[in-house]
């Protein structure tokens, strides 16, 4: 039997449905703008009357965690996609800021133009629907995937990826200033039970905790200086 070709992943998908895009709407037409990194390009609770495509750098989706700490999510966008498809043919909020993981150049499509070149390119439009229903298989892996996870790897990822976000290097490893009450919403159990864990972090030697801080292990080595680390902006 013939081998099963691969299914492209949404990344893919979305870079080919940009690049049949270019070949239906003159994009050049439109703006093309520098934006640093750790800056908000896009905040959750407008509705967004033009869509970023990515020229160059990064955008990463990131949440907001009712303390008012940023919680950036598995969705990020690279040159060549289309920032936040599934906004096409909506009028409502985004419910996600849209944050520059690096300095990025990126291109505002307004959303008429782009809704007016699907409705004459029904082949275009063929592949957005492809695009978002792949986006939204991976999700579901994703969201499985956290689910099976036992209490104390879901709490080591969130810790890692704090660490990688905003944490700062100290002779130990990295000190994040995170609340057992932050982790413990970031991770989506009780706090007693993060309490508990942390304890086998801490005898195993992967943490130290402190009051209102942590130190973390291995992951210093990564991270960029403390000056270099993008700091998200705080919602207005």
């Amino acid at each position: 039997m013939p081998a099963t070709p691969p299914v492209p992943t949404s990344r893919q998908l979305n870079q080919q449905f940009v690049a049949a895009l270019r070949e239906v709407l003159s994009l050049s037409a439109f703006d093309a703008r520098h934006h640093f990194a750790g800056q908000r390009v896009l905040s959750a609770d407008l509705v967004p009357s033009a869509l970023p495509l990515v020229e160059s750098g990064a955008l990463q989706a990131v949440t907001w965690l009712t303390d008012g700490e940023p919680q950036a999510l598995p969705v990020s966008y690279e040159p060549g996609e289309l920032a936040l498809s599934s906004q096409l043919f909506a009028a409502t909020p985004a419910n996600i800021d849209l944050v520059c993981a690096t300095d990025s150049v990126l291109r505002w499509l307004p959303q008429t133009a782009i809704e007016a070149a699907l409705r004459e390119h029904p082949d275009v439009l063929a592949l957005l629907a492809h695009f978002l229903a792949q986006r939204l298989r991976e999700v579901q892996v994703r969201e499985r995937i956290w689910l099976e996870r036992g209490a104390s790897e879901r709490i080591w990822a969130s810790l890692l990826q704090a660490a990688t976000q905003s944490g700062v290097a100290c002779g130990w490893g990295v000190r994040l200033t995170l609340t057992h009450d932050q982790l413990a919403s970031r991770c989506g159990i009780s706090r007693p039970k993060l309490s508990r864990e942390l304890k086998r972090l801490e005898t195993a030697g992967l943490v130290r905790l402190g009051r209102g801080w942590l130190d973390v292990r291995d992951v210093a080595a990564s991270l960029p200086p403390a000056t270099d680390v993008p700091v998200y902006r705080r919602r207005d």
